[in-house]
């Protein structure tokens, strides 16, 4: 009912209320005031009776309207809150929707980190956020001291970071640069001995996602743009927050959100972002060499490299440090090591047929891994 009905309504029940006792006392005194006579006992019993009648009509009328506005308010909440569909959400596990801009899905964020315990997994475009946001960064840093970060990001080398910096162009946003960005400082992490893990994937970005072990955050990545809308077109449309739901086995929503991530993260492998420690040689003589790229020193206390097949990994004395530019030379005997002046002492049973190095820091993250060639 609109603010105009309701007010011809309301006026309506008041003229009422005030006619129909009047007509009451009227109707039942008419006789005696027309005629000037005495009131008598039958016409004071038929003013009584005429009152309590204009009471009980009066009555019905107020609570007619109080009834009818009742039923006006349920139907509005009912279109507000649409009972059925936060039934529907409820049996999804949807605990929250977050529109555009609202600053308290981060906090959400932040709170869901807090209070997990296992991997978290990232996945986006870029996700500048991650290092952008001063609390949602401390969360994710404190988190990575005992628990591993899973990241995946848009490779900013293939097509689709191409065709995604094309459609954020108009607002001048450098998408390829904010992938780089992000990447740079997860290494950072990794130098410090920060649990982090990134692949790249190269396909169609699908979904932003931020999973704990209780919690994902979803978000549908599109390629729109409408007219008029400008800035970055992620965050348009809603994020949800739902609930990790294992007692529904199949058709927990959550677990195919995971499985998503799973998959596209074990299908990266090779598109692993590590340390660019990069090998300088690998001769089929027993020896490969390291060089530090990183533009920073790296104290190596914890660190080991390791092989393949069970082979003895090599640790590093405490104390290490990996200077800027500096290289680590691991060999399979000593007169295999090349005349470097800067090497580390031979490590026997280390190197062998078709080697993968593996580089491990203190806090058991893998930040790198090479394959050797067959020894000849």
């Amino acid at each position: 009912m609109n603010p105009r009905s309701k007010t011809i309504r309301r006026w309506v029940e008041f003229i009422l209320r005030l006619v129909v006792p009047i007509a009451a006392v009227i109707a039942a005194t008419f006789p005696e005031l027309f005629f000037g006579r005495p009131v008598s006992l039958e016409s004071l019993l038929r003013l009584t009776l005429g009152l309590i009648a204009a009471g009980a009509v009066t009555s019905a009328l107020e609570r007619y309207g109080i009834l009818t506005e009742i039923e006006s308010e349920v139907s509005q909440i009912k279109e507000l809150s649409n009972v059925e569909f936060l039934h529907s959400a409820q049996d999804a596990g949807v605990v929250d929707l977050y529109p555009r801009a609202n600053a308290h899905r981060i906090t959400s964020m932040i709170d869901a980190i807090k209070h997990t315990s296992g991997d978290l997994d990232v996945c986006g475009v870029a996700w500048p956020i991650i290092f952008g946001n001063d609390q949602l960064r401390e969360a994710i840093l404190e988190h990575s001291r005992n628990h591993d970060i899973r990241i995946l990001l848009l490779d900013p080398e293939c097509a689709e970071a191409e065709r995604r910096a094309i459609i954020e162009a108009p607002m001048g946003r450098r998408t390829i640069a904010d992938i780089i960005a992000t990447k740079d400082w997860i290494q950072i992490q990794q130098t410090e001995n920060k649990r982090f893990r990134l692949h790249f994937y190269d396909i169609p970005p699908m979904l932003s996602l931020l999973i704990t072990n209780h919690y994902v955050f979803e978000e549908a990545y599109h390629f729109g743009r409408p007219d008029g809308v400008f800035g970055c077109i992620g965050g348009h449309v809603p994020m949800m927050k739902i609930r990790n739901q294992p007692e529904m086995e199949t058709w927990n929503p959550y677990a195919f959100y995971k499985a998503h991530f799973d998959y596209l993260y074990n299908n990266t492998r090779n598109k692993r972002v590590t340390l660019p420690i990069h090998i300088m040689e690998a001769k089929a003589c027993g020896w490969v060499t390291f060089v530090n790229r990183m533009d920073k020193d790296i104290p190596m206390t914890g660190w080991q490299l390791s092989g393949q097949g069970g082979r003895r990994p090599y640790s590093f004395s405490t104390g290490f440090v990996w200077r800027d530019g500096a290289k680590i030379v691991i060999a399979q005997s000593e007169e295999d090591l090349p005349g470097y002046g800067e090497k580390l002492q031979a490590e026997s049973d280390f190197l062998g047929d078709n080697t993968i190095l593996r580089l491990t820091n203190a806090a058991g993250t893998l930040v790198g891994e090479w394959s050797m060639p067959q020894l000849q």
